[in-house]
């Protein structure tokens, strides 16, 4: 497989990339899905021939997602890196229970 996929038509979509002038960015062979006894590369970043002089990096990260998919990381030529911190001592939970309530209020009104 050509970027570490074992479930994928390989044929057809190198067919279509082809024709849109689009790149598969994937480096390596790391999983991009994790679960219970499955590692699998679901995940393909694309992007255009035209713009790859500005692309740097591709790498999957190694930080916990609390998902199956881990997060794709990657860096574009004059980009500044965004580093994306989950504090929930910073959470406002005021807002948070009002966006909520008002969100089940919503919902009981469908129903």
């Amino acid at each position: 497989m050509m970027w570490g996929s074992t479930n994928c038509n390989d044929k057809a979509l190198l067919e279509y990339l082809n024709s849109s002038n689009l790149a598969i960015l994937n480096q390596g062979n790391d999983s991009t899905y994790c679960s219970a006894g499955r590692l699998e590369v679901f995940e393909i970043t694309l992007w255009s021939f035209g713009l790859l002089e500005s692309f740097k990096g591709w790498e999957v990260s190694s930080e916990p997602s609390l998902l199956d998919h881990r997060h794709i990381l990657f860096t574009l030529e004059g980009s500044v890196p965004v580093y994306l911190i989950r504090n929930p001592r910073g959470t406002n939970w005021d807002s948070f229970q009002e966006g909520l309530k008002g969100r089940l209020e919503r919902r009981q009104e469908l129903t």
